[in-house]
């Protein structure tokens, strides 16, 4: 509609910087017009343009071909009423680049990512370039202590005698030395997200066997106000939508909303029961949890192939609990039929599967959402685990043995989140088969969360 504009992360922009001045005018003329194409995996975009890091190749590329893409998309983006943005990128351009002014309305679709994507912007990632040893560390949770931890000359940067120059020559010049400064500072100044309540992450980096440095990566348990910060307040108004939302206090409590200045609308399924039926029958189970993937993974293989015999003629997906686990499954049942992907090919491998006229079967550790098996793209999917967060990630570790309620919920989420994978529409029909053995025992103990439209579907013998 004319009346709405695409705003999309910098991904979502071809960089022209090596393109023949038709193509540049041409890539423009769509972004104003709202149909610009989106970069494949194999072209290059503004979020990996020789510009960066580089002011002045930006300078160069905007003096001699005009406005950069991204750039042009943002003025477009701002003259218009009516915006839709992802969230990162609205996150990024509202509270970081001072772009979009508050509006009377804000809707948040898939609002269960909120928590996970705002906690991404308040963690705190430092690189140390030497490997420090863990029992040098600080002890306990004080952002301060880590701080002065790392302003130790021994860690920081030095000044260069380049750096000296630059400096002489242009006072925009912002050494390794005062980035890194300014970096720990902020750290610093940000302590209240964090309330001395955190996760570090630590881990060393390699080049081939040779460990050269120290990355910290600090996680706020809570998020505090940073939700209203970086999203709610931004709208008058704001509607939060989601199909996966299983309460009105928790989630609330999760984002810091006061439950006392929130409706909370609950929509049943209009979807027909027998155009979506949630199979755990004992004979397509077995238990696949990590702990005992080795010892059933023969029998887990059958079932998966007598699910696929039964679907011979159609499409279906495989909601796999890794890349490593979707390796496995496809090597072991081989053939033409099955269909996986890397974490760099994901787009291209899906869009083939789409494309496709044969009863292929796709195998995936990152189908949970976004993605549509419509129609005759999938008839039927395997959930081959209990979706649980992955506890070798020291914050799940963490929040299982703090707040296990947290942990449950993200497994709900993205249960939830699965099961609408291959329903799409009124019309559109797919049967789920839940091959967890434990996913009984799950659903029991959430059903009084799991929707009854959702728990009505299931068939149990």
């Amino acid at each position: 509609h004319d009346y709405v504009v695409l705003m999309k992360g910098r991904g979502g922009y071809p960089c022209t910087i090596n393109s023949s001045r038709a193509t540049y005018l041409k890539v423009i003329q769509d972004i104003e017009n709202g149909k610009v194409r989106a970069p494949t995996a194999h072209e290059p975009n503004c979020s990996v343009a020789p510009c960066r890091n580089s002011p002045q190749v930006f300078k160069d590329c905007t003096n001699s071909k005009g406005t950069c893409p991204y750039t042009a998309a943002m003025e477009v983006a701002q003259k218009h009423d009516t915006v839709i943005h992802n969230l990162h990128s609205f996150i990024f351009q509202t509270s970081f680049a001072n772009k979009f002014e508050k509006r009377e309305v804000l809707v948040v679709d898939e609002a269960h990512d909120i928590a996970a994507t705002v906690r991404e912007f308040i963690s705190k990632k430092f690189t140390i370039p030497v490997v420090i040893d863990p029992r040098e560390f600080p002890t306990g949770n004080d952002v301060d202590v880590w701080c002065d931890f790392f302003l130790q000359p021994q860690y920081v940067p030095p000044e260069t005698a380049a750096d000296a120059f630059y400096k002489e020559s242009d006072d925009n010049y912002v050494s390794a030395h005062d980035e890194y400064i300014v970096k720990v500072e902020h750290f610093r100044a940000q302590k209240t997200y964090f309330e001395n309540k955190f996760v570090v992450k630590s881990q060393v980096n390699k080049v081939g066997n040779r460990e050269i440095s120290s990355s910290f990566e600090f996680i706020p348990e809570r998020l505090g106000g940073a939700p209203n910060e970086f999203i709610f307040n931004k709208g008058e108004h704001v509607v939060l939508m989601s199909g996966t939302v299983y309460g009105k206090e928790y989630f609330c409590n999760l984002l810091g909303i006061n439950p006392e200045e929130a409706h909370y609308i609950r929509i049943p399924s209009t979807f027909p029961l027998e155009n979506r039926p949630i199979v755990a029958k004992p004979e397509y189970q077995v238990d696949t949890s990590f702990a005992n993937w080795n010892e059933n993974f023969e029998e887990m293989v059958t079932k998966i192939e007598k699910i696929m015999a039964i679907f011979h003629d159609a499409k279906g997906l495989i909601h796999a609990p890794s890349y490593e686990a979707a390796e496995q499954i496809v090597a072991r049942i081989g053939g033409a039929r099955l269909v996986t992907h890397s974490k760099s090919d994901t787009q291209d491998k899906l869009q083939a599967f789409y494309d496709s006229t044969e009863p292929l079967v796709f195998v995936s550790p990152v189908c949970q959402q976004g993605v549509d098996f419509k129609e005759d793209r999938a008839r039927f999917q395997i959930i081959v685990r209990v979706p649980y967060p992955n506890t070798s990630d020291p914050f799940v570790a963490h929040k299982v043995k703090t707040d296990f309620q947290w942990y449950n919920y993200q497994a709900l989420v993205v249960f939830g989140q699965m099961l609408g994978r291959v329903n799409r529409s009124e019309q559109d029909y797919g049967a789920t088969f839940l091959m967890d053995s434990r996913f009984n025992k799950f659903i029991t103990k959430n059903m009084r969360t799991i929707p009854k439209w959702v728990t009505n579907a299931i068939i149990w013998k």
